[in-house]
């Protein structure tokens, strides 16, 4: 038996007064010509349980409040909802009140706690462009219940949509057992290691990106090059204390101060002239780096803004040319237009990258102008030192020995510049070294996160392993359905399943969507695989389906012909044996009319009539066919402009 729920009563409040319809179990029946609000009570019905409703613009206008009285579980509510808002007032039989919400929120969620009324585990799906994950509510449930009229020869239980069709299929394995909680947290459990593995990678890589374009060594070259420069410091050092020992020679009694003088600021110039080799070329390399990072920053805000400015059109025709495209045979991932594989570019992939770059070039900034900033300061002292070398050496050259004090001093100046440019290439060896330990580090955690993916895939498979026994239900399903096809006569019927990896129903080994407008062949397959849903959750305790079903005019696209009256007899008769089978089971069908049915059967339904006399808001004067078809027209272009300026 399925899980309980029926619906009892909707009230509808306007200004000037309400409008009530009774419920029972069994066969409910919504008649009514064009227009008089048979899909809009049913799209109530939801909306008052806090989902999204297409309702007619004249009931949206005029309509104040709806309530619904309802057992779910074994609770009897009263839920009431004013239009336009997301909160929903909750009665209980024992009086108590609650607020839930329609959508996220601080208050219950109404999605949620109808599962938890219905017994039916909470599961989380991991999101498809984010981080993390979001629960599967009762709306993505009630798709299997809830066959609404805009797509009964167009979709199945949403599966056109393929944000929807994900849920659908995960709805379809909660309700017949085919996965279960653990299931979803490992699904959500793997994905989120499979990004933070990808964010590490793109990480690693930016790192190593860095490195080479700095021309940093490789990580293996650090430790000799270490070694060379630091043998090539000691000889520089070695050989600036022996010129300034031979300078010192050169000193002769009272001459020696000033000597000492110009010494210091010979070798203090050759340091710095070292320094200032040094420096210019950090500059000159993070201007390079800093120029790259900016055109890659560039190149990449034009390839987002490109792929995101064009990403919601399908190209039916060449923009130039005006020549068909449906035809052209192009491998699948390709862009009509131009055969190229197209690049797969995801928002939050590109604002990281985008966030990566930018971090990258306010560093290379940051150093740079350290580096102008410390070139600047030894252009200075140069200058300064060579003012004071000048006033020195004038007054030394009329006194000291030239041959032996200026040669030494020289020896000295390119000792120093030695040591300089060793100093400063070791001081790069270390940051570099840094850069690659983190680099390490990155591919370490890159590694992690591998071995946890591979360890989770294991085990989902594992898991699919122990729950592998319940795919028969599948077969069993399709068997109920492939009842439901013959007897509803399917035109060219040889047999019907449903398919084990779509879990959608195939007739003919055709699936669905290839399925005939014409001919009411999609109608026909759309109301058998509800029925057979309906029919095979309420033989099992075990199922998690709602014992509840609605269908959104079942006979819109059989026709008036006489085999077309037929077929709408056949479905009402198995609706009836189906209502039958499950005296629990509550189905409510919204349609033009009913077609002819035995006596018993016309007994056994709930009949509610509406017209343009009585519509749905009874108190609401029917504005009339014509008007009612207008509204409907400009609320249409409404919509469609809407999604437009969106997509615009």
């Amino acid at each position: 038996m399925a899980r309980t729920m029926q619906l009892h009563q909707l009230r509808l409040v306007t200004s000037s007064g309400t409008s009530t319809y009774t419920f029972r179990a069994g066969v409910n029946v919504v008649t009514g010509s064009y227009k008089t609000g048979k899909s809009s009570m049913l799209e109530l019905m939801k909306f008052v349980l806090g989902g999204n409703a297409q309702i007619m613009p004249a009931i949206e206008r005029n309509l104040q409040a709806a309530s619904l009285d309802l057992t779910i579980g074994n609770s009897r509510l009263t839920i009431t909802r004013v239009m336009g808002q997301n909160t929903l007032t909750v009665n209980d039989s024992d009086g108590v009140v609650e607020r839930w919400t329609a959508t996220q929120g601080s208050l219950p969620r109404a999605g949620i706690k109808y599962l938890e009324l219905l017994d039916i585990p909470v599961v989380r799906l991991s999101k498809k462009n984010d981080t993390g994950s979001e629960p599967l509510t009762f709306f993505d449930v009630m798709r299997m219940i809830y066959l609404p009229q805009s797509d009964v020869n167009r979709a199945v239980a949403g599966h056109t949509d393929t944000f929807v069709n994900r849920k659908r299929k995960a709805a379809f394995e909660l309700v017949y057992g085919l996965a279960d909680n653990r299931t979803r947290e490992l699904e959500v459990e793997f994905t989120d290691l499979e990004k933070r593995r990808d964010r590490s990678r793109v990480a690693a890589d930016a790192v190593r990106h860095f490195l080479v374009e700095v021309g940093a060594p490789g990580e293996d070259e650090l430790a000799p090059e270490e070694i060379r420069l630091r043998r090539d410091l000691a000889e520089a050092d070695d050989r600036l204390q022996a010129a300034r020992e031979n300078a010192s020679f050169s000193v002769i009694g009272d001459q020696k101060p000033l000597r000492d003088r110009i010494s210091e600021l010979r070798v203090l110039a050759g340091d710095f002239e070292a320094e200032r080799t040094a420096a210019y070329a950090a500059v000159e390399s993070g201007k390079s780096v800093l120029a790259q990072l900016d055109v890659d920053e560039r190149q990449l805000q034009r390839e987002t803004f490109a792929a995101q400015s064009i990403s919601g059109l399908e190209f039916s025709v060449c923009p130039r040319c005006l020549q068909g495209l449906d035809h052209r045979e192009v491998e699948p991932g390709h862009c009509l237009l131009c055969t190229q594989a197209q690049p797969i570019v995801k928002r939050k992939d590109a604002d990281q990258t985008l966030r990566r770059i930018k971090n990258q070039r306010e560093e290379a900034q940051s150093l740079l102008a350290e580096d102008s900033q410390r070139l600047a300061y030894i252009n200075q002292r140069l200058e300064d030192l060579r003012l004071q070398l000048d006033d020195a050496a004038g007054e030394l050259e009329r006194q000291a020995d030239s041959e032996r004090l200026f040669p030494s001093i020289d020896l000295a100046s390119v000792a120093a510049g030695d040591r300089e440019r060793a100093r400063a290439r070791l001081r790069d060896i270390e940051r570099f070294r840094d850069q690659w330990g983190h680099h390490e580090r990155q591919e370490l955690e890159v590694s992690r996160y591998q071995r946890r993916v591979d360890e989770n895939r294991a085990e989902q498979i594992r898991h699919r392993q122990e729950l592998e026994d319940r795919r028969q239900r599948i077969d069993v399903l399709g068997e109920i359905f492939d009842e439901e096809i013959r007897e509803l006569r399917f035109t060219g019927y040889e047999h019907a399943n449903i398919d084990t990896q779509s879990y959608l129903p195939a007739i003919n080994d055709d699936p669905f969507d290839k399925l005939s407008v014409s001919g009411a062949s999609k109608t026909l397959a759309n109301v058998a695989y509800y029925l057979a849903n309906a029919g095979y959750s309420n033989s099992d305790s075990d199922f998690l389906l709602p014992g509840l079903l609605i269908l959104d005019s079942p006979r819109t696209s059989l026709g008036d012909t006489p085999d077309d009256l037929a077929a709408g007899q056949r479905i009402y008769h198995r609706i009836d044996i189906l209502a039958m089978a499950y005296p629990n089971l509550q189905i409510i069908v919204a349609d033009n009319g009913l077609p002819q049915l035995h006596a018993d059967v016309r007994r056994r339904i709930n009949l509610i009539e509406l017209t343009i006399q009585r519509p749905l808001l009874q108190n609401v004067p029917h504005p009339g066919r014509e008007a009612a078809e207008l509204q409907e027209a400009q609320a249409a272009s409404s919509r469609r402009s809407s999604k437009r300026s969106r997509t615009g």
